[in-house]
């Protein structure tokens, strides 16, 4: 009598604990969907698919006619968590804003970080074309990138 009711505990606990890893999933990958706009950059990762690379194109084509012009990339952490780059360009620099405010690991540099750059591109390898950003004052360094890109997304080609 006393097994069974262990078992019953055992079993009843187990059912819990599997309901409540479904719904945590599952309310991740709701509010990453749900926080995702359209039009935005999205790449790949739980809740989300890769779509709208062409708004990258359009940033940088607009760059480089100095046209006002702003993106956004939404992407998640292998957890699931949400991630959110903003690049708004004022036809003279480069607005890059980075909020990894929803990751539960981002720990101590968790939050919302601004950061201005001079440029943008893409460059192709033999497998995927690399969107960046160059010429970044990095806030929290307080230096400025000397040449080096700050790769922001890689699309395998074809």
């Amino acid at each position: 009598m006393i097994r069974t009711r262990v078992n019953g505990v055992i079993i009843g606990l187990a059912i819990v604990l599997v309901l409540s890893c479904a719904y945590i999933y599952a309310s991740k990958n709701e509010k990453s969907l749900e926080t995702s706009k359209e039009g935005d950059v999205t790449t790949e990762g739980p809740g989300l698919t890769l779509s709208n690379v062409s708004q990258l194109d359009r940033f940088i084509d607009d760059i480089n006619a100095n046209k006002e012009s702003e993106v956004r990339i939404v992407s998640q952490t292998d957890e699931g968590d949400l991630l959110i780059t903003e690049l708004i360009y004022d036809g003279r620099k480069i607005l890059h804003r980075y909020d990894n405010s929803r990751d539960d690991l981002a720990g101590a540099f968790r939050g919302v970080r601004d950061t201005v750059c001079t440029g943008a591109g893409k460059e192709e390898t033999d497998t995927n074309i690399r969107y960046y950003i160059k010429g970044c004052k990095w806030k929290d360094a307080g230096s400025v990138s000397t040449g080096e890109n700050y790769y922001l997304l890689a699309v395998p080609k074809g």
